[in-house]
């Protein structure tokens, strides 16, 4: 039984070894750090990151943008060797073939940095050994090519660190709302921390077991000399961020600040970029937009519109429904600085500024009073006149509504003001419309 065994296993890996070698043209083909799809970033008139919009909330940096504690607590858990060996690390190797042998079955795969990498960018996470052997390869091919930086600064940008945040710089300003580069210690060892396991170990899942996790990269980084004694007192004793601390991540489209202030500005943006770039460009291209954005304007445009509607609903509790928009502009420039579009952006998205069609009513009048004003006239200024009926395409039309009154009895409202006013002033009677003003 076990010669038939034996021969079974030779058979078995002759098979494995042909296929290997055949695949190590395309091993080669493959072993490209290609470019990642990247979050655009929309950024209000002051400069400051207002909105994102992301298919993988990725915001890739340069290895000199990121903290050194990072490096550092990424090395110590993932790869120690990483800097001295070619790709592949025997050691490790040789510790999870023991634990596979141990458990008949594959437990532990020992791969280095460089095989993560290459296992996220071609290979898929289903544990085989030919898969393994896949990985090795490609890793040995990233290795010919790249530096140890190049491999470490793209693998720092590719993982995923749970809460649908990819790479670093996004986990950073999601976690922690700062920027990767200043990372201390205690982040820097929760976020190495949760590249095993990101949907397990995130502090909004199970903050003990993160905590846990964390102290484990923390007391590694000691022991590798990366940390001293006080420094790692320190970082045992920092407590780990709630829900609080960073931005969920509920979609594809995301506030930067973590707030559901600017939902209309937000979706409006949105919009005209798919206008003019496309989908694809906007949620993967890493695209960075400029906007006129007033984020304190903005909460003050939306506390207005709330605020009134529901002092109108107390005072009327059958205007419930009641909606209200706001558009707030610079009025030298044109810019819009905020923009409301109903009372609830969750629980409608129609943006009554912008969608809905509707007449302008007395909205024109600060514009033909700033016409008039333009022109020499003074708020004393009397026109008369006024009630003289314009003559346009053969037809007599004067304008009516419901702030005007007339002396004209017979008139029926139920049919169109625009030919009431033809029939009044065709009138054999001579009967006249007066207009209050």
């Amino acid at each position: 039984m076990l010669g038939v065994a034996s021969w079974y296993a030779a058979v078995r890996t002759a098979l494995l070894t042909h296929a290997v070698v055949r695949d190590i043209d395309g091993a080669a083909a493959l072993a490209v750090l290609a470019p990642r799809a990247q979050a655009s970033t929309v950024f209000d008139r002051t400069g400051a990151p207002a909105f994102r919009f992301f298919v993988e909330q990725r915001i890739d940096v340069p290895l000199d943008r990121v903290s050194p504690h990072m490096v550092e607590a990424i090395v110590a858990v993932e790869d120690r060797r990483f800097f001295s060996h070619h790709g592949i690390d025997p050691v490790r190797i040789v510790g999870a073939a023991w634990r596979n042998f141990r458990a008949h079955r594959i437990v532990a795969g020992g791969s280095t940095i460089t095989q993560q990498l290459a296992r996220a960018a071609q290979l898929s996470p289903v544990r085989t050994y030919q898969r393994k052997m896949r990985e090795i390869m490609l890793a040995a091919q990233l290795e010919q090519r790249y530096t140890k930086d190049q491999i470490l600064e793209e693998y720092l940008n590719t993982v995923y660190f749970g809460e649908g945040y990819y790479g670093v710089e996004s986990a950073s300003r999601g976690y922690f709302g700062k920027a990767a580069s200043e990372l201390r210690p205690a982040e820097a060892a929760l976020l190495a921390a949760l590249v095993r396991s990101p949907s397990s170990d995130a502090p909004a899942v199970n903050a003990e077991r993160a905590r846990r996790r964390r102290n484990l990269v923390l007391r590694l980084m000691y022991a590798q000399g990366k940390l001293t004694g006080p420094q790692l007192s320190a970082s045992l004793a920092t407590s780990i961020p709630d829900r609080a601390h960073h931005q969920p991540a509920p979609g594809a489209v995301l506030a930067a600040n973590g707030s559901a202030t600017g939902l209309y500005f937000r979706e409006e943006v949105r919009r005209q970029l798919f206008a003019l770039f496309g989908a694809d460009k906007v949620l993967r291209g890493g695209l960075r937009v400029y906007s006129t954005y007033d984020p304190a304007m903005q909460r003050e445009a939306e506390s207005a519109v709330t605020t009134r509607i529901a002092q109108i609903v107390k005072a009327r509790p059958a205007a419930k429904d009641l909606q209200g928009s706001f558009v707030a502009m610079d009025a030298v420039s044109g810019e819009v600085r905020a923009l409301v579009g109903g009372r609830d952006f969750l629980a409608s998205s129609f943006n009554r500024a912008t969608q809905a069609h509707r007449q302008a009513g007395s909205a024109f009048k600060p514009i033909i009073y700033a016409a008039a004003l333009e022109r020499g006239y003074s708020p004393g200024s009397i026109l008369r006149d006024l009630d003289a009926p314009i003559v346009d395409a053969g037809a007599s039309w004067l304008p009516n509504g419901g702030h005007e009154k007339t002396e004209y009895t017979g008139l029926d409202r139920s049919r169109d003001p625009a030919d009431l006013v033809v029939e009044r002033v065709l009138d054999s009677a001579g009967k006249s419309l007066v207009t209050s003003r």
